[in-house]
């Protein structure tokens, strides 16, 4: 028999692919749920061993003891935001296409869906969560981690209620909604105008908001979470992740805090009624059309 989605404890899993992204694009998210009462367990798939480190704090740390530093960073994050329970899939980040390091016996984009995808299931099985958040399939922002990601989520959602063929550990559940982050083509707009009004120089170097590949169109969202009253979580979540803030990479951080009213989501597909208890329509807000 398949468990499903019903009246008790509302539970929502978000599955990210390196520390700090939970925040970017989730953060607001994540800081709604524990006021409506719903339950949050955050998948971290790498450890972030392989990124980048803020020039400000002028360290030089050894991917091992990065990997460490970030954990903690993710941990304080997670605690700002409020997410109940923390899993690390504990993969070395991959490179960005092309990059040789995909291939190494340790990356997430090197692992066979036989051993990753039965972990992802296992995790949907014990968590049983009625939503879950990840990435579209284009990985949003085309990272080799972010489009594994998806992939691992997807595959083990389904994997997760499907008794003969996944005969693993933990009664079979299935998952009542599957959503992706969305990044609308508007609010990069309004965000380079913003920059611009202010005298400041193009974030872009001058490219179109259109041209940046984690803008999609306004049309494409379907549910947008009020965010208002838990920026100030986001951004101090955002800001736990030390390592990662800087004039490295501003624009990215700096273009998510912009969203200070929304965060904006596609509904991938679902189960069931839209109307249901477990469809977080008291969370959600459909976008006008």
């Amino acid at each position: 028999m398949v468990d499903s989605p019903g009246n008790g404890e509302r539970r929502l899993l978000a599955v990210h692919a390196h520390p700090d992204d939970e925040s970017i694009t989730t953060g607001g998210l994540l800081a709604r749920c524990p006021e409506a009462g719903i339950r949050t367990c955050l998948v971290t798939c790498t450890d972030g061993r392989y990124g980048p480190v803020s020039p400000e704090l002028g360290l030089t740390l050894a991917p091992e003891d990065l990997a460490g530093v970030r954990a903690s960073e993710l941990r304080a994050a997670a605690e700002v935001l409020g997410v109940a329970e923390v899993r690390q899939l504990g993969y070395h980040d991959s490179g960005m296409p092309g990059s040789p390091r995909n291939q190494a016996r340790d990356s997430f984009w090197s692992q066979p869906y036989e051993v990753v995808v039965p972990r992802m299931a296992a995790i949907v099985r014990e968590f049983r969560p009625h939503v879950v958040v990840t990435y579209d399939p284009f990985g949003c922002t085309g990272h080799p981690d972010h489009i594994q990601a998806h992939r691992v989520t997807l595959l083990g959602v389904e994997a997760a209620a499907e008794a003969q063929a996944l005969p693993g550990p933990g009664s079979p559940w299935r998952v009542d909604q599957v959503l992706y982050p969305v990044f609308p083509l508007s609010a990069l707009e309004s965000f380079i105008a913003e920059d611009l009004r202010a005298g400041r120089q193009h974030p872009f170097g001058g490219q179109a908001a259109a041209e940046i590949n984690y803008t999609r169109p306004d049309e494409s969202v379907t549910h947008r979470v009020a965010i208002a009253g838990v920026y100030e979580c986001k951004a101090q979540a955002l800001h736990s992740h030390l390592t990662q803030v800087g004039s490295h990479y501003p624009q990215l951080y700096r273009a998510a805090l912009a969203r200070r009213e929304h965060e904006h989501f596609r509904l991938a597909w679902h189960r069931g009624h839209l109307n249901s208890s477990a469809s977080f329509q008291d969370v959600f807000e459909p976008t006008a059309r």
